[in-house]
């Protein structure tokens, strides 16, 4: 039998079988300025994460990780580059496994637009923070994303 390590929300693996892992694409934002990038403080497990997620059906990477930066910043960024391409295996709260092809773009802010950080949900709460001080086990997920666009 083949397996996979898979990682929960907290960064612990666990091997599966890969015929009970199914398939998705994500997509995540590095938004970078004056030495700080953008990221989402995780309560539950008190972890880093970049803005982003799972496609929807149908969806364009390019629309959906500005459309979620929009949520968090309150502006549409403009997008930059794809820094980086990699897979991942995550282990959901139902304990169900995907295999994640992830994707990572540079976001920009427009000129002249500030950014406001419109009300979010308690469990991620939106932070800049200075890429020289953050380390690799602070985050959940994007670490050599970030080092990429940086």
């Amino acid at each position: 039998m083949n397996t996979i390590r898979c990682y929960d929300n907290h960064g612990n693996g666990m091997f599966t079988a890969t015929e009970i892992v199914s398939s998705a694409v994500a997509v995540y934002g590095v938004f970078i300025e004056n030495g700080r990038v953008l990221l989402l403080h995780n309560n539950k497990n008190n972890l880093w994460q970049l803005p982003g997620g799972i496609l929807l059906s149908g969806e364009r990477p390019s629309r959906a990780v500005r459309h979620h930066l929009r949520q968090i910043m309150g502006i549409m960024p403009e997008l930059g580059d794809l820094l980086l391409l990699e897979k991942q295996c995550r282990l959901d709260q139902n304990g169900r496994n995907t295999q994640l092809s992830v994707m990572y773009y540079a976001l920009h802010r427009p000129a002249a637009l500030a950014i406001t950080f419109p009300e979010q949900e308690e469990e991620l709460r939106p932070e800049f923070i200075e890429i020289a001080s953050l380390q690799h086990r602070q985050l959940q997920f994007g670490y050599n994303a970030i080092q990429a666009c940086g």
